[in-house]
């Protein structure tokens, strides 16, 4: 996984997503699609979120219409998942990204940009909250 962030690279100004990806070394086993671009001042809102998700898996939200010991699986395995401050990336693709400036993110000295290598296997969460990989 090659995991950047933005101060590694000795970057002090901003910088667009568009050349961050242009400057990473070229590899066949990125994979752009796991792209994740995490910005701080985001995680307190995610943490929020998260907050009422698990309350909603509580098991007294009457909506919730799932197995009772599927909602407790998953909200457990919720609750170990880290809250990290990501944010949507439209597309991780260097000249879509300057050809639509508008979904070219500007990347601070402080954010962070994680280019993962292309996954060998796949994870399925089965009904049951059991994970298949």
């Amino acid at each position: 996984m090659l995991v950047a962030a933005s101060a590694a690279f000795g970057q002090v100004a901003p910088k667009r997503l568009s050349d961050w990806l242009l400057e990473q070394p070229y590899s066949s086993d990125a994979y752009p699609l796991g792209l994740s671009w995490r910005v701080p001042e985001e995680r307190s809102s995610q943490a929020l979120l998260r907050r009422d998700l698990l309350t909603s898996l509580s098991g007294f939200d009457r909506d919730v219409a799932a197995d009772p010991a599927s909602v407790i699986a998953l909200r457990e395995w919720l609750e170990f998942l880290p809250v990290t401050g990501r944010v949507l990336v439209s597309l991780a693709d260097a000249r879509w990204l300057q050809a639509n400036a508008v979904r070219d993110p500007i990347i601070e000295s402080h954010h962070t940009v994680v280019l993962p290598v292309r996954p060998r296997t796949v994870t399925v969460i089965k009904e049951n909250g059991e994970r298949c990989t």
